[in-house]
Formats: C-alpha cells, sequence, structure tokens
C-alpha cells in the first residue's frame, strides 16, 4: 500500500487486524495469506503528533477456470443478493462453478455460483436447457434443481439432523425429501435458452467466514414425462 504526500521526518508503523488473513511489513507491503476481511492501519507520527489512516483488504480465495479452490471446493463469497430471479451485482463477485460429472443423455449444460451472509447460503443456478418439461408427476423426474447439504460436513451415511435434502423445479415448484421447507426459498425464471433457478437456505448455525459445509448440487434434465440425464457436483 502507497501513501500519498509522505512527510519528511514522520515515521510510519503498520499493522494488520489479522495476520492470518493478511499480513503487513514496515515499508506497508500487504501479503493475502488467506480469504477473509482486515483493516490495515498506518500509524504516523511526527513531532509528537500521532495520526492514523486505515484502508479494508478483502483476500478472496483463488479458484481455478472451472471454479474450484486447490482443494477442490466450491467457494462462497460474502453478499447478500434478492432471490428474484434476476442476477444482482453481487453476483459478479462469485466464482462460475462447471459441474464435472454428467450422467445419462442430456445435451443440458449448467453453471453454479454461490454466496453467503448472516441468513444462510444463497445459489444462483445457469441452465441451458431447450426443451423444459415439468409432465412427470415425480418430482425428480422433472427438469429441476437439487441441493443436499450436509451442514456438519460430518459425511454420515444416513441422513442427520443437520442435512437437507431440496428441491424446485424450473416452474419453481417445491419438494422437500429432508429437512424443514421454510428453510429454503426459491425463485425461478425462464431465459431465452433455458432457466434460472435462486435459491436461499437458512442455515441452523451461524454462517461465518471459512466454514466448511458438505454440498452437492444437481440438475435433472427430463425430457417427456422421463428423466433422460443429471449434472451435478459433489464438493465442499
Amino acid at each position: 500500500m502507497e501513501l500519498s504526500n509522505e512527510q519528511e521526518g514522520a515515521s510510519y508503523q503498520w499493522r494488520s487486524s489479522d495476520n492470518a488473513v493478511a499480513s503487513v511489513n514496515e515499508k506497508g507491503l500487504v501479503k493475502a495469506l488467506a480469504p477473509g476481511a482486515v483493516t490495515i492501519t498506518c500509524t504516523i507520527t511526527k513531532n509528537k503528533i500521532i495520526r492514523t489512516c486505515t484502508a479494508e483488504v478483502v483476500v478472496k480465495a483463488a479458484v481455478d477456470e472451472k471454479g474450484f479452490d486447490s482443494q477442490g471446493r466450491m467457494v462462497a463469497n460474502f453478499g447478500s443478493p434478492k432471490v428474484d430471479g434476476i442476477i444482482d451485482e453481487v453476483w459478479k463477485d462469485a466464482p462460475v462453478v462447471t459441474p464435472k460429472y454428467v450422467s445419462g443423455n442430456t445435451n443440458t449444460s449448467a453453471v453454479f455460483r454461490a454466496l453467503w451472509d448472516d441468513k444462510g447460503l444463497y445459489i444462483l443456478v445457469q441452465v441451458k436447457d431447450k426443451n423444459s418439461s415439468a409432465q412427470s408427476r415425480t418430482p425428480y423426474m422433472q427438469d429441476s434443481f437439487e441441493l443436499f447439504l450436509d451442514e456438519n460436513n460430518d459425511k454420515t451415511r444416513d441422513y442427520g439432523v443437520d442435512d437437507l435434502h431440496f428441491r424446485v423445479n424450473y416452474e419453481n415448484t417445491q419438494s422437500i425429501d429432508v429437512g424443514n421447507v421454510e428453510r429454503f426459498y426459491t425463485y425461478t425464471k425462464m431465459t431465452a435458452d433455458g432457466y434460472v433457478v435462486e435459491s436461499r437456505v437458512a442455515l441452523k448455525s451461524i454462517p461465518q467466514n471459512g466454514k466448511v459445509l458438505g454440498i452437492e448440487l444437481q440438475i435433472n434434465d427430463a425430457v417427456g414425462t422421463e428423466r433422460v440425464g443429471t449434472i451435478y457436483q459433489q464438493t465442499t
């Protein structure tokens, strides 16, 4: 970091509010160490007069071309979008995740993004699908988005008290396999080449920076009354 109008004869002392996130040396050089937010403070002393200046620094996790960090995890940045099917500006700060796994005979594609705030976890899904269908009476046989959440990331064989399994089709009709429907809020919108799902999941524990969740995101692709394929991503 650089200061404008540096004063001759003055001393400068630099400090980071959290050295685990970013450190700063005696010359004001900031080094990013982990995702998070810190305040960098410079104390300026001259002729026994002390002044301070501060700057807020946000360190984001580095991701690869598929949207995953160095440990293969999906990253959710902090942000509070309005869940209305319209992609707010805040979503531009969220890494775009391209799912790794495709099963069945499908030409559908999708990308995911994630954000979080004090209210919960937000997932944005953008699906390209020329022929959406909700004809089947079986929810997972419809064109839809599924979310499996292991909030404690304890990877139990059976569903635990912290686990959720929610689903919403492109017409915004929800179905719940595990969990309380009141924790799942969604809005869907048709686009020229598919549909968008914007969702919020209320978490049981207070969200915080660095928290690791177990999550699987899945797109069901339907033709008529049959599911012909899935696109999914298992991650944390």
